[in-house]
């Protein structure tokens, strides 16, 4: 299932990229040499003993030994991830590791990236240059003109790590082509990691199961979030969306779910200032608390940090609408606000998020949108990405040309063009 996800999501080919993980025995579970990566089954796989014998249809992944090398030097690591995606390779051969630190989810999942010198693939040598950068505590590695390598306590966490690095490495070239990319502190990492814990009391424990709306709201959020997934809107590791109850509840995905494989009980019930008991949700629960409170409006809610988006906030740039008369007459102009204002001014937030403004750009962890409906937020997330999109791929044609203003009030005044 993992390989399947990496293939079809382009972050390796049918020829590269292997990947592993230990059983309870100490086996090593990997995939097969010389095997097509886009149609793997779970009969292909290698099972390796500690003795380096094997049991299965195909010899093992030439890269067997840099998985063994990582997995003795690392006791804690129980899964691996090793590929070829076209963003951490473009570092590989620039010979350098990507910023961790340009959003919090970035660094949350992979902390600062080793670089390992280059050695011939398949190699003990290789193995051993990899293996020292695991020593030193790193948990994902770029490979000098080689690759990516990412180690989890599973295979999940691995793939999680994995996912969030090409995202992060593909943000930091497009936000590159830009602007500057700006790094968060450790104040601003510490902040995010800490500030929205705590202001939610508990509700009642229940073995009651969810009454019908909540049941068919959660559906209703998880067929939402998969797409978006699909349509690159989220990540394994990204994304918040939230969907109101009534006057005083709403639910919102919990913290920590792997995006990709979302299920309707992965979402978190939030009453009055109440949480679930026994639940954690998303670290911007409390944002979207105070925007509901403070905007009856309001049904729906959406952070996400979809890449173009992302490349905008990372380098504290405001996208401009204003280029695409359409988009500004969805989006109208993006206000942008600090990295920690949702954290530290909520208030601030309501000032400039609104269903006539239901865009809001937040530096350094990407934008915010509301709708009078679920419909409405996630339409706004893809125009914006959509805009964003097209501004950054103007750049190597010259950047993009402003609309004159007759164009942008033509537009404003007809409705029926808006619709």
């Amino acid at each position: 299932m993992m390989m399947s996800w990496i293939y079809r999501h382009h972050l390796t080919t049918a020829a590269g990229g292997n990947i592993s993980c230990l059983d309870e025995n100490g086996d090593m579970w990997i995939t097969p040499a010389a095997i097509d990566k886009g149609s793997l089954s779970p009969r292909d796989i290698v099972c390796v003993h500690a003795d380096g014998t094997h049991e299965g249809r195909y010899a093992p992944s030439s890269e067997y030994p840099l998985h063994r090398a990582i997995y003795d030097s690392r006791p804690d690591i129980k899964g691996i991830v090793h590929a070829h995606p076209q963003s951490g390779m473009a570092f590989s051969v620039a010979k350098r590791a990507p910023i961790a630190r340009l959003f919090p989810q970035s660094f949350r999942y992979n902390r600062e990236v080793g670089f390992a010198p280059y050695a011939k693939p398949g190699s003990e040598k290789l193995g051993m240059l990899v293996g020292e950068k695991f020593v030193a505590g790193y948990h994902s590695v770029i490979l000098e003109s080689h690759g990516v390598c990412c180690g989890g306590s599973s295979l999940l966490e691995a793939f999680v790590r994995f996912d969030t690095l090409e995202f992060s490495s593909h943000a930091e070239i497009y936000a590159s082509s830009i602007g500057i990319p700006y790094k968060l502190t450790d104040e601003q990492l510490l902040l995010a990691r800490t500030r929205t814990r705590g202001f939610f009391g508990v509700l009642a424990p229940t073995n009651k199961p969810r009454s019908p709306q909540i049941a068919q709201a959660a559906e209703t959020l998880c067929t939402y979030l998969r797409r978006g997934v699909e349509h690159g809107l989220f990540t394994s590791s990204l994304g918040a969306i939230s969907l109101r109850l009534g006057p005083d509840a709403f639910l919102i995905t919990a913290h920590g779910v792997d995006r990709s494989h979302i299920r309707p009980h992965d979402f978190v019930l939030i009453k009055g200032d109440c949480v679930e008991a026994g639940r954690t949700p998303s670290r911007m629960a409390y944002i979207h608390h105070q925007i509901y409170k403070g905007r009856p409006e309001v049904q729906a809610i959406i952070n996400a940090a979809p890449l173009n988006c992302l490349a905008y906030s990372i380098c504290h740039r405001a996208i401009e609408t204003r280029a695409i008369p359409e988009s500004y007459q969805q989006l109208r102009d993006v206000n942008i606000v600090p990295f920690e204002t949702p954290f530290k001014k909520p208030e601030a937030i309501l000032e400039k998020l609104s269903l006539d403004n239901p865009a809001l750009e937040i530096c350094n962890n990407g934008v915010m949108t509301v709708g009078a409906d679920l419909t409405h937020a996630y339409r706004t997330l893809e125009v914006l990405e959509g805009t964003a999109a097209a501004l950054i791929a103007s750049v190597p044609l010259g950047g993009f040309v402003p609309m004159p203003p007759s164009a942008i009030e033509e537009l404003a005044e007809d409705p029926e063009a808006a619709e």
